[in-house]
């Protein structure tokens, strides 16, 4: 989100006239662009984050939790019928390291759970790369207009977004959680 928006900022300072801040606002970009590709890259995916002692979360060299290689590999390991997961498989125990993550139940919230949060990104980036019917297949598994069907199954209001849905590994893969309370309605 930096990156894109910090160049729309520097575009808008350029307009008013302040060159100055432009440039630094673009020297930011090209330096955080550089850290993401430093130090997020780990050779075929992106890491999901670095956890409190610095150590990889979503590396292939991590002992589970391993983390998205690219929109191919979100179809083909994340997505379920009732969305997409945070990540594949769950963590099965508590990391003190990972804290809150690792505290869920598997399927649930950031630990495997659908978090809704996230769908607009992975759409969007499904649209940048020209595949826009999977970009809108994404969005249809949050939005409530298309899943008042399953209504029985979500166990929440068909017509508003929930913050998230158990995952696959949960016991009632489907059920959604925290309606009218998450940063989903903006979707």
């Amino acid at each position: 989100m930096f990156v894109k928006y910090e160049r729309e900022y520097a575009a808008v300072n350029r307009i008013l006239g302040n060159e100055a801040e432009a440039r630094r606002a673009e020297t930011a970009v090209d330096d955080m662009y550089r850290t993401i590709l430093d130090s997020g890259w780990d050779g075929e995916w992106f890491l999901r984050v670095y956890d409190a002692n610095g150590e990889k979360v979503g590396s292939d060299e991590c002992e589970e939790g391993h983390a998205l290689k690219a929109l191919d590999s979100v179809q083909k390991y994340l997505d379920t019928k009732y969305g997409i997961v945070l990540q594949q498989p769950p963590y099965s125990r508590y990391y003190a390291n990972l804290g809150e993550i690792s505290s869920y139940p598997p399927g649930y919230k950031e630990n495997a759970g659908i978090f809704c949060h996230n769908y607009p990104w992975v759409s969007i980036a499904e649209t940048r790369i020209g595949r826009g019917r999977r970009a809108f297949d994404i969005y249809k598994k949050a939005c409530p207009a298309y899943i008042e069907e399953i209504s029985d199954i979500h166990r929440t209001e068909p017509y508003v977004y929930s913050q998230m849905i158990a995952g696959k590994d949960a016991p009632k893969h489907g059920e959604a959680k925290y309606s009218w309370l998450t940063g989903t309605a903006g979707l």
